[in-house]
Formats: C-alpha cells, sequence, structure tokens
C-alpha cells in the first residue's frame, strides 16, 4: 500500500516524458493558465456581485484552501516519519523519495485549487436555478399527460436524470476534461473528484456518493482513470480527503471575516453566540482575549488582528489532529473505502474523550463558527436579496435558450437549413463559445445514431455556457437578451 500506485503520469493523451516531478509541474501550469479559474474572479463566494475586491470570490477563497492543504499535506508527510507501522512511499532512493513528497503535496494544491471551478454563478442558488429549470422544463414521454406541453422530451431516463442533477462538482470534472481538455494526469484529476457516483444514478446514503461527482458525458474518463489507478468504483482517491479538510477550514474563517468586514455582524455577537451555545468555558475565554488585545491594535481594521489569532490558532490546533487522523485511518484511506470527512471523525472522537478536552474545543469553535455563519450571516437581508436576483437571472436564462433545444435534430446540425429556418434561434446558438460548441459537435459526431444523446449533448451545451459564467456577465447576458439594457 505506497503512494506510488496511486500518484502516476499517465493522461489521456501520452506524452514521452515520464519523470513525476515534470508531469506534476505540468499540472501545476496548465491549471494555473487555465482561463477556468481566471473566471473564479468574478464568481460569489458569500456575497454576489461584490464591488469590494477585498472581499473574497471563489478564486481568493480557492487559494486559502489551497494553502490550508498543502499546510495539512505537509504534515502528513511529517508526523508519518513518527509513525514506522506507516510506509507512505516504498522506494528507498532519497532523491526519488523527495520527488513523490513533492507530488503528493502538489496533487493536493492543486486540487484545492480546482475544488470550486465548476461553480455556476451566484453559489449555490446558482446551481439550484439549474437544477429546478431543468426539472420543470425536461421530461419523458412517459411523464407527459398533455400532448401540447412546451417541455423538452429526453426520452431515456438515465440521461434525463443526469440532467436534472446539475452538480457543480461534476462540471469541474466536465470542464477540465471536455470543455478546457488540460490534458491532466488522471491522479490529479482524481484527487478532486470528491463525490464517487455519476449524475445519473440514484442517490444514496453514502456520504461520499450523497451529490453526483460527474455526468453521464464523462463517464468514461472516470472508468479509465479508476482502472489506471487501480481503484474501486465508488471509491475515493486517499488525497480527496485532505481537500474537503481544507475545505472545510477555510470556508468557516473566510466568511466570519467577510461578515465583520462588511459590519454584516460584530466580534461581541460572535463571542454572545458561542456564550449561548454553551462553548467550552476555556474557548470562550481564548476568543474574549483575542478582542481584547484587537482592540489595543492601532490597525486600521479593528477585526484585522482578531482575524488572524483566530486563524492561526484554528490552523495550529486543527492541522495537526487532521493529519494525525489521516495516518489513523490510513488504509481505509488509501483504499478510499472512508465514509466520512476527517474533520466529522475527530470532532466526533475528541467529543467522547474527556481526556482531550483542550484539544476539542478548537474542533467545535469551528463547529460554532459555521452554524454562526448559518443563522447570522447567510441570513442578511441584503445576501438573501441577491441570492433570489441571481437564481433568478441564470432561471430566465436558462428560459431563453430552451428554444435552441425545440429544433429537430436533423435541422439543428444542418448550419444552412438552422439559420435559414430558425433565425432567431441561430443567433441565439452563434452567441455561445466556440470552445463549448466544438465540444457539443464532437460527443454529437461520436454518437451519430442517436437521437437522445444528440439531444442529451445540446441541452449540456447551454447548461456549460451559463454555469461558465461569471456573476457580473451572467447579468450583464440577462439584461441584454431580456431587452433590460
Amino acid at each position: 500500500m505506497y503512494y506510488e500506485e496511486k500518484i502516476k503520469n499517465t493522461r489521456a493523451i501520452q506524452y514521452t516524458e515520464g519523470k513525476i516531478d515534470v508531469s506534476v509541474e505540468s499540472d501545476r501550469g496548465r491549471i494555473l493558465n487555465c482561463s477556468a479559474v481566471r473566471r473564479l474572479q468574478q464568481r460569489t463566494q458569500v456575497f454576489p456581485l461584490e464591488e469590494d475586491a477585498a472581499i473574497r470570490s471563489r478564486l481568493t477563497h480557492s487559494l486559502e484552501v489551497q494553502q490550508t492543504g498543502r499546510y495539512i499535506a505537509r504534515e502528513i508527510l511529517e508526523q508519518s516519519k513518527q509513525r514506522k507501522e506507516i510506509v507512505l512511499f516504498e522506494t528507498k532512493d532519497l532523491e526519488e523519495l523527495r520527488k513523490y513528497q513533492d507530488a503528493f503535496v502538489s496533487l493536493v494544491e492543486m486540487s484545492c485549487l480546482l475544488h470550486d471551478i465548476g461553480n455556476p454563478p451566484f453559489g449555490h442558488f446558482g446551481e439550484k436555478a439549474i437544477q429546478d429549470w431543468a426539472r420543470d422544463n425536461l421530461s419523458s414521454d412517459e411523464d407527459i399527460s398533455n400532448e401540447k406541453s412546451d417541455m423538452v422530451l429526453i426520452n431515456n431516463k438515465e440521461l434525463l436524470l443526469d440532467l436534472k442533477n446539475f452538480d457543480g462538482n461534476a462540471q469541474g470534472i466536465r470542464l477540465v476534461t471536455s470543455l478546457q481538455q488540460l490534458n491532466l494526469t488522471y491522479s490529479q484529476i482524481a484527487s478532486f473528484l470528491k463525490y464517487v457516483r455519476g449524475a445519473f444514478e440514484k442517490s444514496e446514503t453514502k456520504k461520499i456518493g450523497k451529490k453526483p461527482g460527474f455526468f453521464f458525458s464523462e463517464k468514461e474518463i472516470i472508468e479509465k482513470i479508476y482502472r489506471e489507478l487501480n481503484m474501486e468504483t465508488q471509491h475515493r482517491y486517499p488525497l480527496v480527503y485532505i481537500m474537503e479538510a481544507a475545505d472545510d477550514i477555510s470556508y468557516s474563517i473566510a466568511d466570519l471575516d467577510d461578515a465583520l468586514d462588511k459590519n454584516i455582524v460584530t466580534i461581541p455577537d460572535f463571542i454572545d453566540f458561542l456564550k449561548k451555545r454553551n462553548c467550552a468555558s476555556d474557548i470562550i475565554k481564548k476568543i474574549e482575549e483575542f478582542y481584547e488585545k484587537s482592540k489595543d491594535q492601532k490597525h486600521n481594521n479593528p477585526s484585522a488582528y482578531f482575524m488572524i489569532k483566530l486563524r492561526a490558532n484554528l490552523h495550529k490546533h486543527l492541522v495537526s489532529e487532521i493529519a494525525s487522523c489521516y495516518l489513523d485511518k490510513h488504509e481505509e484511506i488509501f483504499y478510499g473505502t472512508l465514509d466520512n470527512s476527517l474533520i466529522k471523525i475527530k470532532t466526533e472522537l475528541l467529543a467522547t474523550d474527556k481526556k482531550e478536552d483542550k484539544k476539542y474545543m478548537w474542533f467545535e469553535l469551528h463547529e460554532a463558527m459555521k452554524e454562526f455563519a448559518r443563522e447570522r450571516i447567510f441570513s442578511d437581508r441584503k445576501i438573501c436579496e441577491m441570492e433570489l436576483k441571481g437564481y433568478k437571472i441564470i432561471h430566465e436564462l436558462l428560459t431563453i435558450f430552451k428554444s435552441i433545444l425545440k429544433i429537430p435534430a436533423d435541422i439543428f446540425t444542418n448550419e444552412e437549413r438552422f439559420g435559414r429556418e430558425f433565425p432567431l434561434e441561430y443567433r441565439l446558438y452563434n452567441r455561445l463559445p466556440k470552445k463549448y460548441r466544438i465540444a457539443y459537435e464532437n460527443a454529437r459526431n461520436s454518437c451519430k445514431d442517436s437521437g437522445c444523446l444528440e439531444l442529451y449533448y445540446r441541452t449540456r451545451l447551454i447548461f456549460d455556457y451559463i454555469s461558465g459564467m461569471t456573476d457580473n456577465f451572467a447579468l450583464k447576458e440577462y439584461q441584454i437578451l431580456s431587452a433590460i439594457r
């Protein structure tokens, strides 16, 4: 059970270079230069259409997750030196060992940077808008009682279910493989495949399968990845657990930091919440200590010192324990069968062990921060208003482009007839980015004999375009096509 089995050079398109360090650096370059990563800078984290550049976007959040993931990965490597019963790498060559350790860290970092790449405009409300629209507008013959229904017919239950289960995680896999065609190593792709079931499969009780991880359109590449990396189907790649923990830590800190910066809540509000929640007295004293010291600092941002102390202490205490948990559960993690997050496991374990109260209080604080965000930050009136606007924008854009899906396949695939018989839809179609249209055409040409598959990929094309927009571009496109501006 060694990581050389999991960290490989294999790509969809082979190259002669076989050195693992060069291969990993190549992945970093491809990801950092990817336009889909750049678009994250104008995509919602918590505050839609935010003009203040100091407030986090999906990109700045992802950079923070990347740093936290790096910290956890390096701590795992460091702690493994003291755990003689766990050998992560088989090689005795020190230079080769260093390359594999660097690859271990780099794969985690880049999976953290990519983890939100498929999220649509306006965050989870944009995601829900696509899901709701699909469920209201896509159907099969047997589900329609009215022959005059305006529903788009997808007469294949598997494909219909897939389209109705849009998910940002699955769209991220689609982006790096089918749309951007980054040709990453299979190890790098697997390292951010957070959920292990396809959108075309029924939901299950397993936590690692509670949401879709990939679409039918990427089923073949996922199967290749599993074969190449010797993974059982519906099992996780081990580094995903690190990425998941890094995201969990980072967003809980970021939500509070941004809310303080925008004066949605105050530090005393947070302290009062901890007291009402009956958090450990020691942690409340610590938070109050940070607050008192922050008031003595001559800083242009009164909450800056407080957040620096809070962030540093959370990282210090959580990362060490998460790394320890990773090694404790290493066999399950290596084979991808562990059906829980590292933070959740450690929180539950420490809560039952009274000897570990000092360690537990930091995990309790982390959980309290997430609850505070749900109750006091996400419920803010202005945030809710912008989320509702975002939902409306995405839903209406899909309705505008729906007419493209109503065109018969024989006409849609004949450019001359398409332009002559459906001039409005033809102009809408030509608003779509060329790279997305090429991806659709390539997929269509690979399944010429299936009209249902053609319509599936045509629908996926519309989803690709709208989910790939930035918040500002989605607003602008909605205004233009609705003749508001």
